[in-house]
């Protein structure tokens, strides 16, 4: 390493320091998909979390734990529990197919997934027109 390497290493490590495998482990147990999150979004983001979790061989048994318990759909999760032999690749597989399904009955069905909200507030009150000049005072 040259001097310029080794200060910045410093620096950067003092200011910016990597977050402790405890502190990933955490953040990886938290994440859970979001509504409307496509599974293959929500696979992504427990991965990169993962990948500095430091689970070695533990991996890949790790991510199928979180994956299945951070499913926002619960029909879907219940599904997967009852599978024995479960991988990773299969239940997102399964979760995939799932959402494919669901999509293509809403569209045959006529129904859309978006919401619409009603606003409420005041109506604006409509501008009165002065017209200064047109009348004159007697």
């Amino acid at each position: 390493l040259t001097p310029y390497q080794l200060v910045k290493d410093k620096l950067c490590n003092h200011y910016a320091p990597t977050p402790t495998k405890y502190a990933q482990r955490y953040a990886f147990t938290k994440i859970s998909q979001k509504r409307g999150e496509k599974v293959e979004d929500y696979v992504e983001r427990l991965t990169e979390v993962a990948m500095n979790c430091q689970f070695g061989e533990e991996f890949q048994s790790r991510m199928l734990d979180q994956f299945i318990g951070g499913l926002n759909n619960e029909s879907v999760k219940a599904k997967l529990l009852k599978k024995t032999n479960l991988t990773l690749d299969v239940a997102r597989e399964h979760v995939a197919r799932e959402e494919i399904a669901n999509s293509e009955a809403q569209f045959m069905s006529g129904s859309s997934s978006g919401t619409v909200n009603k606003v409420y507030g005041k109506k604006p009150k409509p501008k009165k027109f002065k017209a200064e000049n047109s009348v004159n005072k007697q």
